[in-house]
């Protein structure tokens, strides 16, 4: 044990007699003149310090920094180390669209992204547009409805009719087919049940379909491959009332 510091807040003092400092304490908180027999010293023990007849002791143990943590249980951590006394912490370095300013007293962290948003203009109709999630601007899709084809090109959506012609048919009948249209699909959807039912080109023909029965609340759908009308009609036979028929044409 040698005379040398007084750990911080700890109570301890030195006075000459004369009310008059005769001992200075150095930058490092040591002794630096031997204590002589007309001064007294004030001390509180404990924290290091020891107060013996000859002078004032404090061990190397006492007082000062002796740990350091980070703080909450989540997020990257600063302190990197703390190992005889000393902290090592980490440095923060910008990352895309960050920008650090150091001051005298703190680190400004700041973004460079534009805080972008989006709307629908027009007072009426559907809206494209729907929400921004973070830095996500999300975008209603386009859905085909009924006789609809909505094809997406490189840069546009096209929305087009498919060439679709429904009719409901309460008895046996035809449906007209202009000149240069492909058939590609017939779909037959009965309010009551078909029995025997047939698709031709001629009044009571099965060139399409012959004797077939299709269910309520069924549908029966027929893609003709080979089938290229130049213009006329398509007869439906045993035909119930209420029947939907769609034909579906390039």
């Amino acid at each position: 044990m040698s005379n040398c510091c007084f750990p911080a807040n700890t109570a301890a003092f030195i006075l000459a007699t004369a009310n008059t400092p005769s001992v200075k304490l150095s930058g490092n908180g040591s002794v630096g003149t031997p204590l002589k027999a007309d001064m007294k010293i004030s001390a509180t023990a404990g924290n290091g310090i020891t107060v013996l007849p000859d002078g004032v002791y404090c061990s190397s143990s006492g007082g000062g920094v002796t740990s350091l943590v980070n703080l909450g249980s989540t997020g990257s951590t600063v302190l990197a180390s703390f190992s005889s006394g000393v902290g090592s912490f980490r440095r923060l370095n910008e990352g895309t669209g960050i920008v650090l300013t150091q001051n005298t007293n703190d680190i400004i962290i700041a973004t460079t992204a534009e805080a972008n948003t989006a709307s629908n203009l027009g007072a009426t109709g559907a809206s494209v547009f729907s929400s921004k999630v973070g830095v996500d601007l999300r975008f209603r899709k386009l859905v085909q409805g009924f006789n609809m084809l909505v094809t997406e090109g490189t840069n546009d959506i096209t929305i087009a009719s498919d060439g679709s012609q429904t009719v409901v048919l309460n008895t046996n009948g035809s449906v007209s087919v202009s000149a240069g249209y492909i058939i590609t699909h017939i779909i037959i959807q009965p309010a009551n049940n078909l029995t025997n039912f047939m698709i031709g080109t001629t009044p009571g023909g099965g060139e399409i379909e012959s004797g077939v029965d299709i269910p309520t609340g069924a549908s029966a759908v027929y893609t003709p491959s080979q089938f290229f009308p130049t213009s006329g009609n398509l007869y439906f036979t045993n035909v119930n009332t209420g029947t939907s028929i769609t034909i579906k044409k390039l």
